[in-house]
């Protein structure tokens, strides 16, 4: 056999060559990132059934999701471009175009929350307050001198559980109880671990990370009392859009929940949302996707029951973005005037 040797310089030539006249094919997906709350909640478990559906079902688009971060700080990095979707809530819309609260020291807020768009509205569910049967804690009163889990440091959750709490109670974190302001994912930990004495966190029951520490253990959901007879905890719904009074059944989380009656407690709409930059086929798309698939997630995961068209525009103070324009309309809802985007 003869053997043939080939210069290195004569191999590269060849190879630059073929490079040239036979281009890789790029492949044309595009990449989403989207933001949200920490797990066990349901923001998080919306926003991961979304992607989850999205990136089976459409195979142009792939959505990466991340549970760091806050609601709050995520509207801004939204409207800056930095991300494609994130959770947020009518509260947090009227801080950010008002220049309110968190975003007092960040001048252009008001004009930034302009450029965000709404996709839907679910309800994020009801506000637990759980404790071990064995912590002794019976009721709300019986927090003081705890640790208590009241989630991320300058999250809008933080607020209304510290108002839920001394508003329930008059107590006020660092004097009569002690916060632990940590993510979500930390928070649910701390409590498995019983580090903490009380987990605070909004979920439609069940919680994924509350049915997983009654499997083994007995606990107590808290109860807020009579709320529509409290001023302190009505202004926290009244007059507050996205919020309203809820009960949590005795039995939502099995023999192991120790309750004997349903529990008192407040309730809260949130938001799946976008920027005005996203392509409109692409979010069309999207929420195509979603809804129609939706349905077959719902018997494996019960919590899905409480998410429907019936409220994707309940308590919404930003305006939809021209793709949810498209699908709403096509489906047959009506969409109230105020949330048509001017563009």
């Amino acid at each position: 056999m003869t053997k043939f040797l080939i210069s290195p310089s004569i191999v590269a030539f060849i190879c630059a060559l073929t490079t040239f006249a036979f281009p890789q094919i790029v492949s044309a997906k595009d990449f989403y990132r989207m933001a949200t709350l920490g797990p066990g909640t349901t923001p998080y478990m919306v926003s991961t059934t979304f992607a989850t559906i999205v990136n089976k079902e459409l195979k142009d688009q792939e959505i990466q999701v991340n549970a760091t971060g806050k609601g709050t700080q995520h509207a801004i990095e939204a409207a800056k471009g930095q991300l494609d979707f994130f959770i947020t809530a009518n509260i947090v819309q009227r801080l950010m175009s008002s220049g309110k609260a968190m975003y007092s020291k960040i001048s252009t807020a008001p004009e930034m929350s302009k450029k965000l768009r709404s996709l839907f509205m679910f309800p994020a569910g009801t506000y637990h307050f759980v404790v071990y049967e064995k912590s002794g804690i019976k009721e709300i009163k019986d927090i003081k001198d705890k640790k208590v889990f009241v989630g991320p440091k300058g999250s809008a959750i933080n607020n209304v559980v510290q108002a839920i709490i001394k508003g329930s109670t008059g107590y006020e974190a660092g004097k009569d109880y002690e916060a632990v302001e940590t993510s979500f994912d930390a928070g649910g930990a701390a409590f498995q671990d019983q580090r903490v004495d009380v987990y605070v966190n909004i979920t439609n029951p069940p919680s994924p990370v509350i049915s997983q520490v009654s499997l083994t253990n007995e606990i107590r959901l808290l109860d807020l009392g009579d709320v529509s007879s409290n001023p302190e905890l009505t202004k926290l719904y009244e007059n507050r859009p996205g919020r309203f009074i809820a009960t949590i059944a005795a039995d939502a989380y099995g023999e192991n929940q120790m309750n004997t009656s349903e529990v008192q407690t407040l309730g809260a709409y949130m938001g799946m949302a976008t920027n005005e930059d996203v392509p409109e086929e692409d979010v069309y798309n999207m929420l195509k996707i979603f809804w129609t698939g939706l349905d077959e997630m719902k018997s494996e995961s019960p919590w899905l029951s409480a998410i429907s068209l019936d409220s994707v525009f309940a308590s919404a103070n930003m305006p939809l973005h021209l793709g949810a324009v498209k699908y709403y309309q096509e489906v047959g809802l009506e969409i109230p005037a105020e949330l048509l985007p001017a563009n």
